[in-house]
């Protein structure tokens, strides 16, 4: 297994909700990285 750290996508949102979309992504495990003004959050996203 190889983990390596990327940066896939970076996107930059005005609102509280928003629609990603991740179909040209590769199967595999990766790591969703949100970033706020108040919070930071890790997620696992596994595309099979």
């Amino acid at each position: 297994m190889e983990l390596s750290e990327k940066v896939i996508s970076a996107l930059t949102v005005a609102s509280e909700k928003n629609v990603m979309d991740f179909i040209s992504l590769a199967k595999g495990i990766y790591l969703l990285r949100i970033q706020s003004v108040t919070e930071n959050v890790v997620r696992k996203l596994v595309i099979e």
